[in-house]
């Protein structure tokens, strides 16, 4: 582990060394398991882009990801109510995506970007349940909590609006599949039966670039 940090520090360092413009950013973003689903992921962040060649912007980011409450109804082998429970999740995210860009025209006002993007979350998990006896007596609630460390890889593309011509605010709105499993951790909770997976959320986000300084310009 000592090694694979210091191997990130030495990645991290060349990146930022070699960056003709440094940009810091701020996103947010939802995910949701389907258009009739209810499952919902909230996702916002912030992040540093570094613009190494014409078509090369590597990006870090930390951010911070909320999985909506879910209420369950458990019932015995003969269909009478027994529980309910009340589950949620969150994640703290650091992220590196090597983002690759795609310029539609010669003035660079609008490019393509292809986001691959790996992401390491600490994931916490919480669940409220209680036990229904006799159809009409509830017993107080108990918690439980859960975590989990979950490693992802999430693909993406977007469509970046440039908002001046040295290309220092930029716009994006970015389509991705989410891959981070929030089910790694509410899984662990006997009353969800492993009945939750977040895999392949699809997901739909803004993310607004912004520099502050006003003397810099990308090299072609």
């Amino acid at each position: 582990m000592c090694y694979f940090k210091k191997i990130i520090f030495l990645l991290l360092f060349s990146i930022a060394a070699n960056a003709q413009l440094a940009r810091p950013f701020v996103d947010v973003s939802v995910n949701r398991e389907s258009l009739s689903g209810n499952n919902t992921i909230f996702n916002c962040g912030l992040g540093i882009e570094f613009r190494i060649l014409r078509f090369i912007s590597p990006e870090i980011s930390a951010g911070f990801s909320l999985k909506n409450e879910i209420e369950k109804a458990s019932f015995d082998s003969n269909n009478i109510l027994n529980g309910y429970s009340f589950s949620k999740a969150n994640s703290i995210n650091f992220s590196f995506c090597p983002k690759i860009l795609i310029y539609t025209e010669e003035e660079n006002h609008y490019s393509i970007s292809i986001l691959p993007k790996y992401s390491f979350s600490k994931i916490n998990a919480s669940i409220d349940y209680a036990t229904v006896q006799n159809l009409d007596i509830i017993l107080p609630f108990k918690n439980e909590i859960a975590s989990a460390n979950v490693h992802s890889f999430t693909i993406g593309v977007g469509f970046n609006i440039n908002l001046d011509k040295e290309m220092q605010q930029t716009l994006a709105f970015n389509l991705y599949l989410n891959n981070i499993d929030f089910g790694k951790a509410l899984n662990q909770f006997e009353k969800l039966n492993n009945s939750v997976n977040t895999k392949n959320y699809l997901g739909f986000g803004l993310i607004y670039y912004f520099s502050f300084s006003s003397d810099h310009v990308v090299k072609k």
